[in-house]
């Protein structure tokens, strides 16, 4: 999946500025995919260019103008050709996985201690998706297609961190058995 694609995605639902795509980004988007500023900036100028999405300018009170985006009927027949294109495998860029290959070369309680760190900030997100989970079709107004498929994706970043969790305390729990090894 590309930006480009997961842009237009949420464009297609709702109208937006550079700021509210990336709030978008933080939040249950930020299960699957992410993306800074600066990026979504970036890809968005060239939607532009390419005539998928179009702005205007709306002025705002004691602040400057912003850009609204919209998507246009070139950036939906877009997404209509990107559905139906195959799904590539998914590719795996994992920090903490290369750094498990190379725990022989410090401390085990190094990895233990950045672990802790990573499942402090996967247990807050937990949280907070289950919070969202416990709102979400009275916050949408019912269920539709589009709905249940947005729960759906919910539920599934709420199994993966419930699974990552389990997993990294059973991670731990081997660290701590060469603690002193």
């Amino acid at each position: 999946m590309s930006l480009k694609h997961t842009i237009l995605v949420l464009l297609e639902s709702e109208s937006g500025t550079g700021y509210d795509i990336a709030k978008k980004f933080q939040g249950s988007l930020g299960n699957f995919w992410s993306a800074s500023h600066q990026q979504i900036y970036h890809e968005l100028g060239k939607l532009d260019k390419d005539g998928l999405v179009t702005w205007k300018q709306v002025p705002q009170e004691g602040k400057p103008d912003k850009k609204v985006y919209e998507i246009t009927a070139s950036g939906i027949e877009e997404l209509r050709n990107w559905m139906h294109s195959p799904i590539p495998s998914q590719k795996v860029r994992d920090h903490l996985m290369v750094r498990m290959v190379a725990t022989h070369l410090v401390d085990p309680m190094v990895l233990h201690e950045q672990l802790g760190e990573i499942m402090a900030r996967c247990d807050k997100k937990l949280t907070t998706l289950k919070q969202f989970e416990a709102t979400f079709f009275d916050m949408i107004g019912g269920k539709t297609l589009q709905s249940e498929m947005i729960y759906l994706s919910l539920k599934r970043g709420i199994e993966l961190q419930e699974s990552w969790l389990r997993w990294a305390e059973e991670v731990q729990a081997t660290l701590e058995k060469y603690r002193d090894a």
